[in-house]
């Protein structure tokens, strides 16, 4: 009897056992794609994709609205704020006209703002904080918005279609 007592005790502790092995493993990759997941960007899977050093080939080619959004990764709320924004674009079909800019290998540099600016072409109008959204009207940039007060927003976004009447 005594022997099977020892068994059932075994049993019950290599049971034990097991599932927290299986608990910290689970939660271990859990973390880590929820890391993935921030770490890379949500829009850039649907919107087009440009680099600094080519903005200046490249808006020959905008349509004549189009948005550059600057940003960079590892941020929970920006990953959040980039699923609003491609919701918003995708109900005014305006996918075709937003471009995504990933900023987060220049923030390793000094100065990273006044680079990224001179390569935008930014002169009156700069971006103080990322991440912004600019706004171009046949090449020429009309307007921009960034986090510089706070984080902006998809409704900062919506503001900036209806202030120039691209969405009613």
């Amino acid at each position: 009897m005594k022997k099977k007592q020892k068994n059932n005790y075994l049993n019950l502790m290599l049971i034990l056992m097991g599932v927290m092995l299986l608990t910290l493993a689970s939660s271990n990759i859990y973390k880590n794609s929820l890391e993935n997941k921030i770490n890379s960007s949500y829009i850039s899977k649907y919107v087009a994709n440009i680099q600094a050093n080519e903005i200046k080939n490249a808006s020959v080619e905008f349509s004549p609205d189009t948005f550059i959004y600057v940003s960079y990764t590892g941020d929970e709320r920006i990953y959040n704020l980039e699923v609003k924004l491609r919701k918003i674009l995708r109900e005014n079909d305006l996918i075709d006209n937003f471009i995504f800019m990933d900023a987060t290998d220049l923030m390793d540099e000094d100065n990273y703002l006044t680079t990224l600016n001179k390569s935008l072409s930014l002169k009156e109008k700069e971006i103080k904080k990322l991440p912004g959204i600019i706004y171009y009207k046949d090449n020429e940039i009309i307007d921009l918005i960034d986090s510089y007060n706070n984080l902006i927003d998809s409704g900062d976004f919506t503001q900036l279609l209806e202030k120039y009447e691209i969405v009613n």
